[in-house]
């Protein structure tokens, strides 16, 4: 799932989508394949000119992801968000790769 290993910083030019999950939410447990495919298309690759992270957090895991859950006041399970440019917008469609591809495209400017 690629899980954050220190608290994400998006720069000028970056951008960073998180999947907050617990691992015993069913909805989290359903929506970990499509992540992975995310993950495998979209993970450093380039949109309109900034460079894509795509993560994963787990609100339970380790120090770094407690901490990056707390900082973005996760209330439910599974959230989406997107950091770019000390902006968060937090992701409410559909949860299958077309549709976040296309919110990437849409939070890059495409």
């Amino acid at each position: 799932l690629n899980n954050l290993t220190q608290k994400p910083n998006p720069g000028a030019n970056e951008v960073v989508i998180i999947l907050f999950y617990v691992d015993w939410c069913p909805h989290c447990v359903s929506a970990k394949p499509e992540w992975s495919n995310l993950v495998e298309k979209h993970h450093n690759t380039t949109v309109n000119g900034k460079n894509v992270k795509v993560h994963a957090c787990n609100c339970e895991g380790s120090e770094a992801e407690q901490q990056t859950a707390n900082d973005n006041s996760i209330q439910g399970y599974p959230t989406i968000k997107l950091l770019k440019n000390n902006e968060t917008v937090e992701y409410s469609g559909a949860r299958n790769v077309e549709a976040i591809e296309n919110f990437i495209q849409e939070q890059c400017g495409v």
